[in-house]
């Protein structure tokens, strides 16, 4: 298991979890009504989490630690002066991206592909009367499509405004045209969560109680 200091110091590491200066996070879905799943086969070595500092894997690590999965950690560091992630990663994967994850012979990336692996794939050891959790409504019901559409949500529809305004803020002027759009866009995309959650503490309802992953 990762040394809990290292782990929290993952987990701290800008855990603001970018939001592009909006001051806020977006919950894609809540979800403790949960119950046991399936463990990860013990022949498969312990799944490693490949963490950029300030990327999106965060996220990763902050599912696993909510899981109390057995992990563990490759760090990587962007380049002080490009910001760009080290070439090492692409050693991993062609693109060179985090988040990433190896599980044995296996590599994943984007982050709703690796978060279904994970829910999909691991079990607590331990389930109580009181933690019977699933991290993702029951399949085939209409919470579980809600579920999914929320996940895709965060990183297709949502995520292009949100980079483009991360992006044009750093040209000064040279962006400046483009901002209304792109403020308009997010303005939209706010109104959109706002109108979901009217009358709702969850975007996806659940029973029993509820964990809130950020993914965005």
């Amino acid at each position: 298991r990762v040394d809990r200091r290292q782990r929290q110091m993952c987990i701290r590491d800008r855990i603001k979890i970018m939001m592009l200066k909006t001051g806020c996070s977006l919950l894609i879905y809540s979800a403790d009504s949960l119950s046991t799943m399936t463990s990860f086969p013990k022949a498969i070595s312990m799944l490693t989490v490949h963490h950029l500092n300030n990327s999106r894997s965060q996220r990763i690590l902050w599912l696993l630690e909510e899981l109390e999965a057995d992990y563990q950690i490759k760090q990587y560091a962007r380049d002080s002066v490009t910001n760009l992630a080290p070439p090492e990663l692409e050693a991993i994967h062609p693109l060179g991206k985090s988040p990433m994850i190896t599980h044995g012979d296996r590599t994943f990336i984007e982050s709703g592909a690796i978060i279904d692996y994970i829910l999909r794939h691991y079990s607590k050891a331990a389930v109580t009367e009181e933690n019977k959790h699933r991290l993702t409504p029951q399949v085939d019901t209409h919470q579980y499509e809600e579920y999914l559409q929320w996940l895709h949500y965060a990183e297709g529809s949502a995520a292009l405004p949100l980079m483009l305004k991360l992006y044009t803020t750093k040209l000064s002027d040279a962006g400046a045209a483009l901002q209304p759009r792109i403020n308009d866009e997010i303005q939209r995309h706010l109104g959109y969560l706002e109108q979901a959650l009217k009358g709702v503490d969850w975007f996806v309802a659940v029973s029993y109680t509820h964990l809130t992953l950020p993914t965005i």
